[in-house]
């Protein structure tokens, strides 16, 4: 049977393990990770890739820090800026901090 496609083709079918490396190539040049990545991804939940490791950093990316807001109030000269809302429960409203610059005077 292998004959016969080779005679029809001129060539021999793919094995698993040319495909494999084929597929990927694909995966790399389209997504800069390989079908393990891809996997370890998924698995994981995090960015992983060779093609980042190999370029020096560190294999999966580090899950983003969330930026903690901060609450600004008009004080009696300034604006005075709390990881908490309204720490001296004194019912101020905030302010936005630093003002926009869209801001018409």
């Amino acid at each position: 049977m292998d004959s016969a496609v080779e005679d029809i083709t001129g060539t021999s079918a793919l094995t698993a393990s040319q495909w494999y490396v084929a597929l990927d190539v694909v995966s790399i040049i389209n997504t800069d990770k390989t079908l393990i990545d891809h996997v370890v991804s998924l698995s994981t939940g995090r960015d992983c890739s060779t093609i980042r490791k190999i370029d020096g950093k560190s294999y999966c990316k580090k899950d983003p820090v969330p930026e903690t807001p901060l609450y600004c109030y008009r004080t009696l000269a300034a604006v005075s800026c709390y990881r908490t809302p309204d720490p001296y429960n004194t019912g101020a409203q905030t302010v936005d901090w630093p003002p926009t610059r869209s801001r018409s005077l």
